[in-house]
C-alpha cells in the first residue's frame, strides 16, 4: 500500500478523509508559484489507483483509469490566488471552479479492505509526540474521519437522536440530540484514539473568548505543547455561519491555536428534513469551504471543515 501527500498538503488532508464513500478537497494555490509539476496525492494498492496531479498548468484527478481534467487558470481568483475544488463519490469524479463543474460517471468504485485495515491500524499506532505540527493535525483528521467510520460500520446512529416510541413500542418521532449531548458521545469515541496517540482532549476548554467545544493538545518536538481548535455546530444550527466565520477563528486567536477544525453535524434524511437550503452534505461541505476561502481572516487557512454524516434511515423492516 502506498500514500503519497505533498508537502503543501500535509497535515490538512489525511489518508482517512480519502475513505469515506464521498468527500470534497478544495485547493488554494498561487498558481505562480507553482514550480514544477507533481502529485497532490497518490494513493495505490494492488489494482486500485486513486490520485491528484498537477502538469502542464492542468489538474488531473484520476481513479482506476477514469479521470477528471481542469485547468489551474480557470479556478476562481481571489486576490492572486486560484481555487479549484474536487469530489468523489462511489460511481464519480468531479473538478471545478467558479460553477464550472467538470464531472464524469465511473463504475461502482469501493476502497480496498486491505486500506482500510491499514488507515485503521495506523490511528491506533502508540504516539509519544510529534515531530511537526502538520503531523500532529493530520493524526487528529485521522481520528475525526476514523469516528465517521466507526459510525457507519456499527449502524450506531441511534446514539445522536431522541427518539420518542408509543405504547406499541412503535417509533413515533425521531430528532436530533443538542450539540452539547452530542459532543459527549464525540468525546467519548475520541477518548481512547486520542489517549494512545498522547494527545490531551479537553471538552469546554474556557477561554477570553467564551466556551470552546474541544481544545486538543500534544507535544511537538523542539517546539513544545501545541493546540487544535474544535468547534461543532449542527446542520440546521442558525449559528452555522457565525461559528465558523466568527467563532472558530476568535478562539484560535485566544488561545494561540496554529490550526482548527469545524465539525458539522448533518441528519437531513429520512426522518429529518433540515436543513432546508442544502440538498445533501456535500452541498454544505462545499458551501462552508468556499465561504473560508473567500474569508480574508489568516486563521481560516488553517482550518479544516468535518462533516459527519449522523443522518437516520429507517430499517428494511421498517420501510
Amino acid at each position: 500500500m502506498q500514500f503519497e501527500v505533498t508537502e503543501s498538503l500535509q497535515g490538512s488532508l489525511s489518508l482517512m478523509q480519502l475513505l469515506g464513500p464521498a468527500g470534497i478537497l478544495e485547493l488554494q494555490l498561487e498558481l505562480s508559484s507553482v514550480a514544477r509539476d507533481g502529485y497532490y496525492f497518490r494513493l495505490k494498492d494492488g489494482d486500485f489507483h486513486f490520485e491528484l496531479k498537477y502538469e502542464d498548468g492542468i489538474f488531473e484527478l484520476k481513479r482506476n483509469g477514469y479521470s477528471v481534467k481542469f485547468e489551474g487558470i480557470n479556478g476562481k481568483q481571489e486576490g492572486i490566488y486560484h481555487t479549484t475544488v474536487f469530489g468523489w463519490g462511489t460511481n464519480w469524479i468531479a473538478a471545478g471552479a467558479n460553477g464550472d463543474i467538470r464531472r464524469i460517471d465511473t463504475p461502482p468504485t469501493a476502497i480496498p479492505n486491505s486500506i482500510h485495515r491499514y488507515a485503521k491500524k495506523k490511528c491506533l499506532l502508540p504516539n509519544e509526540s510529534f515531530t511537526t505540527v502538520e503531523s500532529f493535525r493530520e493524526k487528529v483528521l485521522d481520528c475525526f474521519y476514523s469516528i465517521q467510520d466507526k459510525i457507519q460500520e456499527t449502524k450506531s446512529y441511534d446514539g445522536f437522536w431522541n427518539t420518542v416510541k408509543g405504547s406499541n413500542g412503535k417509533i413515533e418521532s425521531k430528532n436530533p440530540k443538542d450539540e452539547t449531548q452530542i459532543q459527549s458521545v464525540i468525546h467519548s469515541l475520541l477518548f481512547d484514539q486520542m489517549m494512545i496517540n498522547s494527545i490531551e482532549v479537553v471538552p469546554e476548554y474556557h477561554n477570553g473568548s467564551g466556551s470552546l467545544d474541544f481544545c486538543l493538545l500534544a507535544q511537538i518536538d523542539d517546539s513544545g505543547i501545541e493546540k487544535i481548535a474544535v468547534e461543532f455546530k449542527r446542520a440546521h444550527s442558525t449559528k452555522l455561519i457565525h461559528g465558523i466565520d466568527t467563532q472558530l477563528p476568535c478562539y484560535m486567536q485566544t488561545i494561540k491555536a496554529t490550526y482548527g477544525i469545524y465539525g458539522v453535524f448533518w441528519f437531513k434524511g429520512d426522518s429529518f428534513d433540515k436543513p432546508l437550503n442544502y440538498e445533501d452534505k456535500n452541498a454544505i461541505d462545499y458551501f462552508l469551504n468556499d465561504l473560508r476561502s473567500k474569508s480574508i481572516k489568516p486563521e481560516h487557512r488553517n482550518v479544516n471543515v468535518v462533516i459527519m454524516d449522523l443522518h437516520w434511515k429507517k430499517p428494511a423492516s421498517n420501510a
